[in-house]
């Protein structure tokens, strides 16, 4: 121990002794003090150290956004309704679409099958157009085929009260009569449409009018349309005036049309050539090949003037010299061969009288032309007649 203080005593001078005691003495007191110091005071002498470093720039605290992804991982079930289980949810999801079909399906049979006719199939077929037959993809609707339905029961109904021996069609033949009116209907409009055809306001009402003419009033047809049918005039002008004309007008237009009559056409000209070569013979010709009313009077028109046939013959008949015989004349009716036999003028009235023979082939009929669309066409007919 001695020899450790004078090696000590040997290595540092009296000054630096002195400096070390004083440092442990210091630190001594200093560990006393810590002992007796309260948390309130230790807080003062803690805040001092930090007050007295070299302060920093201040950040501004930031709040978290509320973002839908925050809100996800923070609050799950914000605003989120309870989940079903998924197999409840499929079974809820089938019985649904299980209770729609089923519905759907008893309605259709009621409609089809049974052939339905309440105010609540009148009102779901009126906003939805359910095709009662379908007639090369265009539809002729459940609506027009009922009410056309009822139409008829009622004119039957009727002429039975004026009449009871009168044998009616049954509701079964009524139904059937009805469908086939309305697919040959949609064959005849489809046909008119390749041929443009459209009907004018003015060609209905003149066709109203004569009407109106033959009955003395209008009240007088409106009487008697809704008395043997229920109808109105506008029920009227679309179920019988506006095919009417259609008909006609596509009648014209399928006699006219060379693609459709080239097989009639080669015909008439052979029986041209024939006649030709026996212009004596016109009349027993006629009688032979002639498709008119006249052909058992050796084709005779009688006497006539200017403005009696349709333009295309009277031209053709008014240009011949008496005893010629024309080439074929087309027309709205089909070819004719034309033969004057006299021509009569009448000084007093400046008037000329034709008095011909001619010979008529018809072109294509239009029932037999629209009997060839219906063989062709491609239709579903989706009422049960049966009931």
């Amino acid at each position: 121990m001695n020899d450790l203080k004078n090696s000590t005593n040997n290595n540092l001078s009296d000054e630096e002794i002195n400096k070390l005691r004083d440092a442990v003495l210091k630190w001594i007191e200093l560990k006393k003090d810590d002992k007796n110091i309260t948390p309130r005071q230790k807080f003062k002498l803690e805040t001092k150290k930090i007050t007295e470093k070299k302060s920093e720039p201040e950040m501004e605290p930031k709040l978290p956004q509320l973002t839908g992804k925050y809100i996800k991982k923070f609050w799950p079930g914000f605003l989120r309704l309870p989940k079903l289980p998924q197999n409840k949810k499929t079974l809820i999801l089938s019985i649904l679409i299980f209770l729609i079909t089923a519905t759907i399906i008893f309605f259709l049979s009621g409609l089809y099958y049974f052939a339905w006719d309440n105010q609540i199939t009148k009102l779901i077929t009126k906003i939805i157009p359910l095709p009662a037959a379908v007639v090369n993809f265009q539809i002729a609707t459940y609506t027009d085929w009922q009410k056309q339905v009822n139409t008829l029961s009622n004119f039957y109904q009727q002429e039975k009260e004026k009449n009871s021996d009168l044998i009616i069609p049954s509701l079964k033949e009524a139904k059937n009569h009805v469908l086939e009116r309305l697919i040959d209907y949609q064959i005849l409009k489809q046909a008119a449409m390749k041929y443009q055809i459209s009907v004018s306001q003015q060609e209905i009402d003149q066709q109203i009018n004569k009407l109106i003419a033959e009955l003395g009033s209008r009240e007088t047809l409106e009487k008697q349309l809704n008395d043997l049918y229920k109808w109105t005039i506008n029920d009227f002008t679309n179920e019988i005036i506006k095919p009417l004309i259609v008909k006609n007008k596509l009648g014209i237009a399928i006699t006219l049309d060379d693609k459709i009559n080239q097989a009639t056409r080669e015909k008439a000209q052979e029986i041209l050539d024939e006649v030709k070569a026996k212009p004596e013979e016109f009349s027993e010709l006629a009688k032979k090949y002639s498709e008119d009313v006249t052909s058992d009077l050796g084709g005779d028109l009688g006497y006539f003037g200017l403005g009696q046939m349709v333009p295309e013959f009277e031209q053709a008949a008014f240009a011949l010299g008496v005893g010629q015989i024309s080439d074929l004349v087309k027309t709205k009716f089909g070819f004719h061969i034309i033969k004057v036999e006299e021509k009569i003028t009448e000084p007093e009235q400046q008037t000329t009288l034709i008095r011909a023979r001619h010979i008529l082939i018809r072109g294509k009929d239009l029932d037999s032309y629209l009997d060839e669309l219906k063989k062709q066409a491609v239709i579903w007919r989706l009422i049960s007649t049966k009931n």
